[in-house]
């Protein structure tokens, strides 16, 4: 017969596998991808795939700061640790395809980017 204490530890350890279990298919789960005309609030923290048409760039403090457009506009935002020359060679009028998370900043909509590419 199993005592409390042995039962307390099974249950324990059951709990902290389906955490990190948890934790796993979140962090490795594949992005979707949608139009920026698709992203709304319900999407916030979702890891996402998007493309669009840079309509204003601009970099402050080593962090790029962009607007892209699919018929809809969208801030993005590159944080420094992210922001290679690549990126920074970027500027208005680029077609990039955006990997990043979807995040709700000062009331709007916004993509924290972690890789940009050029389409050519």
């Amino acid at each position: 017969m199993i005592g409390d204490s042995q039962l307390m530890k099974i249950s324990f350890t059951a709990t902290i596998i389906g955490i990190i279990a948890l934790y796993g298919i979140l962090y490795f789960s594949e992005p979707c991808r949608l139009k920026i005309s698709e992203i709304s609030e319900s999407d916030a923290g979702k890891k996402i795939i998007t493309q669009g048409i840079i309509t204003k760039f601009s970099e402050k403090n080593g962090n790029v700061f962009m607007t892209v457009y699919d018929g809809k506009e969208i801030s993005l935002v590159v944080f420094s640790k992210n922001a290679d020359e690549d990126i920074r060679a970027l500027g208005p009028g680029g077609n990039i395809t955006i990997d990043g998370k979807v995040a709700i900043y000062n009331g709007g909509i916004e993509i924290i980017a972690e890789k940009i590419e050029l389409i050519k």
